[in-house]
């Protein structure tokens, strides 16, 4: 079963003239593709990659959801450390939960590096009532590792002392790191990272799950909606992620479109944009190649980018994802509806969003902008894994494609290297 429906036709030549790709350069580009999908598959039988084997498993379920049973018992408040893949798979699955839960506590991702909104948070938790969750796949963190030094040190000035290991959990690799030493100094439990699991890569397992358990969130849909993604491409060389690495590479590689605008048209799907500019940039960002991602948001973006975006340099591609809910929100009547806005009356927001995410297609579509279109008939847990998945697995085709490893980040690696430097030698 499917939870979204992919539609390249506005990246196509016969829709779009020459900007788009004809049919023989969108079948040469599907064939550039298949060696990546040979590798998937090949992983998948070896369980080399974590992701791939990930959304069958449902065992670790249980003890996930006893251990975020037990913090929601003794919390109001959960944050939730960690920087880049460690925080905003956890982020992107809360905006599900903002907005069709109710559950308690509330959470937090501190998923950056402020001494000023630090201590403005020190001020107003209550530290007794709140829950830490410390995310690092390497253990050597030094954002979260200095995040969790003061928050200890705030618990014990607060005299808190004998809290702390109730307090803190902590997800980090096996072995020697840090973090996991810190975590036996305090006697608080850790759950493992697995080491070859990129963080970009890592919603599905405790990094974002735990957090989504808070929440209240369905993990088994997650991980099911996930696995009906990776299932296709394990069955059918013309799969969704496979089609679409084709139209963004071949975008970048023969027609130079290296900028990716990513626009959902739903709040729900809102923080997806975030996640992917890491996952495209990090995994593909590499010897000169990569497509450069930004996140935009309808409608709201087209009050502002979508000048740039239709009347300016015309080297982008677009993806944009619709929630196939036109009636969604209240229904608008009444005296209140004047002439200039008699195009509203009986209508839904639903619909006005509606008709502007299609406007908007047909209109980058006439100024030869290519696009494609992500569209959800509803947007769940289910349709989120789904989607998730297909973007990782679309990014790891494409990798394949450009010749470059989309599971290392060597350019971070020096920065972080070179920030340490700077510290110890200032």
């Amino acid at each position: 079963m499917k939870f979204y429906r992919q539609d390249l036709e506005r990246c196509r030549e016969n829709v779009i003239g020459v900007e788009g790709l004809s049919d023989a350069a969108f079948g040469v580009a599907m064939a550039h593709t298949q060696s990546g999908v040979t590798w998937i598959r090949e992983n998948y039988e070896s369980g080399k990659w974590p992701l791939l084997t990930l959304p069958e498993q449902r065992q670790d379920l249980e003890s996930l959801s006893g251990i975020a049973d037990l913090i929601k018992d003794q919390s109001k408040t959960v944050l939730v450390l960690g920087m880049g893949g460690s925080s905003l798979g956890g982020q992107t699955l809360q905006a599900l939960a903002a907005l069709e839960h109710t559950a308690k506590p509330q959470v937090f991702f501190l998923e950056n590096l402020d001494g000023h909104t630090f201590s403005q948070h020190l001020k107003t938790l209550e530290l007794d009532q709140t829950t830490i969750i410390a995310i690092s796949k390497s253990g050597r963190t030094a954002e979260t590792a200095m995040q969790v030094f003061a928050f200890v040190a705030a618990y014990r000035a607060a005299g808190l002392q004998d809290e702390i290991a109730a307090r803190f959990i902590f997800i980090t690799s096996p072995g020697d790191n840090p973090m996991r030493t810190l975590a036996a100094e305090l006697g608080a439990p850790v759950l493992d990272h697995d080491p070859a699991l990129g963080g970009r890569y890592s919603v599905f397992s405790s990094v974002g799950l735990l957090p989504a358990l808070i929440m209240g969130l369905d993990a088994r849909s997650l991980r099911t909606g996930a696995q009906s993604v990776l299932q296709d491409v394990l069955e059918s060389d013309d799969n969704e992620p496979a089609r679409g690495a084709a139209v963004l590479s071949s975008m970048a590689e023969a027609n130079g479109r290296r900028t990716n605008v990513f626009m959902p048209y739903a709040d729900r799907l809102a923080r997806l944009g975030p996640w992917y500019v890491q996952l495209a940039a990090e995994s593909l960002g590499k010897d000169g190649k990569g497509l450069t991602p930004i996140a935009a948001r309808g409608p709201k973006d087209q009050h502002s980018a979508l000048q740039l975006f239709l009347d300016g340099p015309n080297n982008k591609v677009f993806t944009i994802l619709a929630d196939k809910h036109p009636h969604d929100g209240p229904q608008i009547f009444g005296e209140l509806v004047n002439k200039e806005f008699a195009h509203l009356a009986g209508r839904t927001m639903g619909e006005l969003v509606e008709a502007e995410t299609y406007a908007l297609l047909n209109t980058l579509t006439g100024h030869r902008r290519p696009a494609r279109l992500f569209e959800v008939d509803k947007i769940d847990e289910l349709s989120m894994g789904a989607l998730m998945m297909h973007f990782m697995l679309e990014t790891i085709i494409m990798g394949n494609v450009l010749a470059v490893n989309p599971f290392d980040q060597p350019a971070v690696e020096e920065g972080k290297k070179l920030a340490a430097d700077y510290l110890l030698n200032k």
